[in-house]
């Protein structure tokens, strides 16, 4: 497990012609610890945000997600994430958001804890 930030394959965007990056995570920057503790990270994210609000048009836009706009239109998709990493067999980094879990996880047990307290 690592924190990393991840970006949704875009082949306008990321290059290359591989099927098997098709609708996959990219892994677009890892965070170590010392950047997570200074806040360093959030300059990645700005920069970030202000490239896909300033230079994505629609052309570029993913057409195998149907809600691609609204994703990156989203200032939650701009955020830092508990992240499974690996690597393809074309070499890039790809992950799974290991997050949703943890906030499931944190959902049932403030339901449990409502319920007997």
């Amino acid at each position: 497990m690592t924190l990393g930030i991840y970006e949704f394959y875009n082949k306008n965007i990321h290059g290359g012609n591989d099927i098997d990056m098709n609708n996959k995570l990219l892994l677009s920057y890892k965070v170590p610890l010392k950047e997570f503790y200074n806040n360093d990270y959030k300059d990645y994210l700005i920069n970030m945000k202000k490239f896909y609000f300033t230079r994505v048009d629609k052309e570029e836009y993913n057409k195998s997600i149907s809600n691609y706009e609204n994703i990156i239109k989203n200032n939650k998709y701009y955020k830092l994430n508990i992240l499974k990493e690996f690597k393809l067999s074309t070499g890039e980094l790809s992950c799974i958001d290991k997050t949703f879990y943890l906030r499931l996880l944190q959902r049932k047990f403030k339901n449990y804890y409502k319920k007997n307290i």
